[in-house]
């Protein structure tokens, strides 16, 4: 996890061991204080779990996030790597 904050948004590059792809997320004035709290405990190096769009740009993947946040358990990173396993799987050999 890499930050790199703005005036108006915030850009991630995160690596979940597939690849790296960059992350943004806009900066909204009312956000509520809980949201600016999670954020700030993301730390370079740290895990982070994002929900957002992906998006295709110029044939570049990026995703653009609702919400982030740390990853506090261990087992998510597990649970994670299981999750995109299955995924695979299921794409490319049917269930």
């Amino acid at each position: 996890l890499n930050i790199n904050e703005q005036s108006t948004s915030i850009s991630y590059q995160l690596n979940d061991g597939t690849g790296k792809i960059d992350v943004r997320m806009w900066i909204d004035q009312e956000e509520a204080e809980w949201s600016i709290r999670q954020r700030g405990e993301l730390q370079n190096g740290g895990y982070a779990r994002v929900i957002g769009s992906l998006k295709v740009h110029q044939d570049v993947k990026q995703v653009t996030a609702f919400d982030m946040r740390k990853v506090e358990d261990p087992n998510e990173i597990t649970y994670h790597l299981m999750e995109t396993i299955h995924a695979h799987l299921h794409n490319t050999k049917g269930a």
